[in-house]
């Protein structure tokens, strides 16, 4: 991520986006997700939306995104799709010393013209701070 991002600041671009081996806080510094569009900005007509899950793409920005995911054990869904983009979602789930299960998520939202436009990982601390799932 540039020197300049905020500690709440989401990816962008691909370039500012590192899911390497050692990556499962992901590019957002804050346990919050980032905020969403403003208002007005979907109130529009419906644009062939398909909400049933299927399997998460393996090429394009999605497969990039997931591969170092799925790789690593997570399960990861395409969970919404129109003609404007996709929203992509992965999973895992990490036990503690008492060996319970907390779930840690990811979230991806790509346009129609595969970039991606926001994104929301949560660090490994919330995922083991919060109720076991």
């Amino acid at each position: 991520m540039p020197a300049s991002a905020g500690p709440s600041s989401s990816c962008h671009d691909l370039d500012d986006l590192c899911l390497g081996p050692l990556a499962p806080t992901g590019c957002i510094r804050s346990d919050e997700p980032p905020s969403l569009p403003l208002a007005g900005v979907y109130e529009h007509e419906a644009a062939g939306e398909n909400s049933q899950a299927e399997p998460a793409p393996t090429d394009g920005t999605a497969g990039a995104l997931t591969r170092p995911l799925r790789e690593a054990g997570w399960f990861c869904a395409q969970v919404r799709a129109n003609a404007d983009g996709r929203a992509v979602w992965c999973r895992v789930g990490r036990r503690d010393e008492a060996e319970a299960v907390y779930a840690q998520v990811a979230q991806f939202l790509l346009d129609r013209d595969d970039r991606l436009a926001w994104a929301w990982f949560p660090s490994t601390e919330a995922a083991t701070t919060g109720t076991p799932g």
